[in-house]
């Protein structure tokens, strides 16, 4: 769905009025080049017509994560790379923790994965205030006490810029050291804080890591799937 098919101008694309659908993309809309990938076809990223066509496409990106965002979708979910990640899953419990409006847990669910999905609601008092699908209300650490003996792998998709994402990592290798976190997210950033970081530990996987190079971020936005545990080094703290 092009939602800017007849815009023009700046003023045509602050006038478009989006509604985002209750389903999910078979991939991200994009509408701006990578820098790189300019130079490398030959293109000069700094004429004229190119520049103004960046600046439209970055206007067009730039309202359709607005739209996105106002229907609860912050890590960007599509087919691209859930079907992927779904396979690398496989017959895998999971649990999502901070779902949020459950879009994951929603593609997820449509793919055949035993999926639980938690949040406390503290988002309520957004636009969206139904869920696309099951989401438990439990807090993100109780949740890990709750499921822990219900789950093989634990995702935490954009949380909040405060020590939550670490609190729950912490706790998980408390009770479950042995589940590895899916991550989503930046690294640093607007997502999750520097203790989280400071303790999370990139395990390599080549499956894992052929869905993760399909995820697609928003122009600015630097997030990306990660698979992890936490390093051996900072259990004690």
């Amino acid at each position: 769905m092009d939602f800017f098919k007849n815009t023009k101008n700046l003023t045509d694309i602050h006038a478009v009025q989006i509604k985002i659908p209750d389903e999910v993309p078979d991939e991200m809309p994009k509408y701006t080049a990578d820098f790189m990938d300019m130079l490398r076809s030959g293109q000069s990223p700094m004429t004229d017509e190119s520049f103004e066509e960046q600046m439209l496409g970055h206007s067009k990106e730039y309202r359709l994560k607005e739209a996105y965002n106002m229907a609860g979708m912050y890590a960007f979910v599509s087919w691209r790379w859930v079907e992927p990640f779904a396979e690398w899953i496989g017959n895998r419990k999971v649990l999502e923790v901070m779902a949020g409006r459950g879009w994951l847990t929603y593609a997820l669910r449509q793919k055949g994965i035993d999926i639980a999905a938690t949040d406390n609601f503290s988002w309520k008092a957004r636009e969206w205030v139904e869920t696309l699908t099951q989401v438990d209300e439990a807090d993100a650490i109780e949740s890990i006490d709750i499921f822990k003996e219900e789950m093989d792998i634990l995702i935490i998709a954009w949380p909040y810029m405060d020590n939550t994402a670490y609190q729950v990592m912490k706790r998980l290798n408390e009770v479950r050291p042995d589940v590895p976190i899916v991550y989503i997210g930046e690294m640093g950033g607007c997502t999750a804080d520097d203790d989280f970081w400071g303790s999370f530990e990139i395990i390599h996987d080549e499956k894992f890591e052929k869905a993760a190079s399909l995820y697609q971020s928003w122009f600015g936005i630097h997030d990306n799937l990660y698979l992890g545990k936490m390093r051996s080094d900072r259990n004690e703290s």
